[in-house]
């Protein structure tokens, strides 16, 4: 069919190049219709080299699993370690806050001890400057 045919030509040579089984001829180039489930030919080099693929495939598969598991090992430790580190954290930070509010606890008290110290100068520098 040439570029320039109509699409119900092009339908008719499809058609015609479909076998009794619905499956379109390989010679003529033709895809299946759309929807239609591939056919599988049966393999035509026994059953050994089907297990074979089989065997290889499933090796692949538990080799797959394998490194999986590792993975997810590797990963469940290092969350721990992390765990650890963040609890560890967390009680430094805890006993920072502590110090601090002990540190501004005793500045406090001493600035109050610094103005009664501040008023006692200053009264007694009034008492000695007014000796009239």
């Amino acid at each position: 069919m040439g570029l320039g045919a109509s699409r119900s030509k092009q339908d008719e040579g499809r058609a015609s190049a479909e076998r009794s089984d619905g499956v379109v001829d390989a010679a003529s180039g033709a895809s299946e219709p759309k929807g239609e489930m591939k056919r599988m030919a049966p393999r035509l080099d026994g059953d050994a080299i089907t297990m074979e693929r089989l065997e290889r495939a499933v090796t692949q598969l538990v080799a797959g699993q394998d490194a999986l598991l590792a993975r997810i090992e590797s990963l469940e430790k290092a969350l721990s370690e992390r765990e650890i580190r963040v609890r560890e954290l967390e009680e430094q930070l805890s006993s920072g806050e502590e110090n601090r509010a002990l540190a501004l606890d005793r500045l406090d008290l001493l600035i109050e001890q610094l103005d009664e110290l501040e008023g006692r100068a200053e009264s007694a520098a009034s008492v000695g400057a007014d000796p009239q």
